[in-house]
């Protein structure tokens, strides 16, 4: 038997056939599988920790997945932001993709929550990075140092580029709870929901359409943001570069 945990109040049981079934099923969702080993296996901590920072260099740096998606991971993904928060002409530049005002609020909305709530820490993890690299020093490398400072540096910026996407787009006021109640009950009640997720469907219609009546921020405003964002994009790239120049010369020495 196994113990299924994903968010919820406490782990679920589920027998190995089944999980095993499932997971082999959807090919495209499965991720890595780390078996805990023998407890009383003894670890040479810091030839882990240099593995660990080797590992993280390697995947800023270069490829993680070894396929074209690689171009949105690391440094790569970093200045494809970037470049991408700037390109006016294109459809892939955010002025074209989120220029109007709801598809602005959806996509602002969502660059607040990846790099501040969803599949990171607060910063877009780089404070905590910065902890491990401060407990790893007398461990192993006291330059460690130098390179926790850079990335807590880069932390705070990432949280200032939320920061700023998050009060840019409070205009929609309840919509984002308003659409997670209803994606709620298409999920867990379906048909026998449909007058209430009928109802929020117009109310968050409501929203929509008094949102971008208003189009408190206009193209020029939008159009400015996107350009703040991108610089702190950039600022953040060079700091991170920097300190993954200084980790990178600590495993050559």
């Amino acid at each position: 038997m196994l113990l299924v945990d994903d968010e919820g109040r406490q782990p679920h049981p589920l027998p190995v056939e089944a999980f095993t079934a499932a997971w082999s099923a959807h090919r495209k969702g499965r991720h890595q599988s780390v078996t805990v080993t023998d407890p009383r296996q003894r670890t040479d901590l810091p030839d882990a920790i240099r593995a660990a920072v080797a590992t993280t260099v390697a995947h800023l740096t270069g490829p993680v997945l070894g396929n074209s998606f690689d171009a949105n991971f690391g440094f790569r993904g970093m200045a494809k932001l970037a470049e991408q928060l700037r390109d006016g002409r294109t459809r892939t530049g955010w002025p074209r993709r989120f220029g109007a005002p709801v598809p602005f609020f959806h996509g602002v909305r969502r660059l607040y929550e990846c790099v501040e709530l969803e599949y990171t820490a607060p910063g877009a993890t780089r404070p905590v990075y910065a902890d491990f690299l401060d407990e790893a020093v007398p461990l192993v490398d006291p330059r460690y140092a130098e390179a926790a400072a850079l990335f807590r540096r880069s932390g705070e910026r990432w949280s200032r580029l939320a920061a700023l996407a998050l009060e840019t787009v409070q205009g929609l006021g309840a919509y984002t709870e308003l659409a997670e109640e209803r994606m709620r009950l298409v999920f867990t009640r379906g048909r026998d929901a449909e007058a209430e997720i009928r109802e929020l469907t117009g109310r968050l219609a409501v929203l929509s359409a008094e949102y971008a009546a208003d189009d408190e921020l206009g193209d020029s405003g939008r159009a400015d943001l996107f350009a703040a964002l991108a610089d702190l994009v950039d600022s953040c790239l060079d700091l991170e570069r920097a300190a993954v120049g200084v980790l990178a010369a600590t495993s050559r020495s």
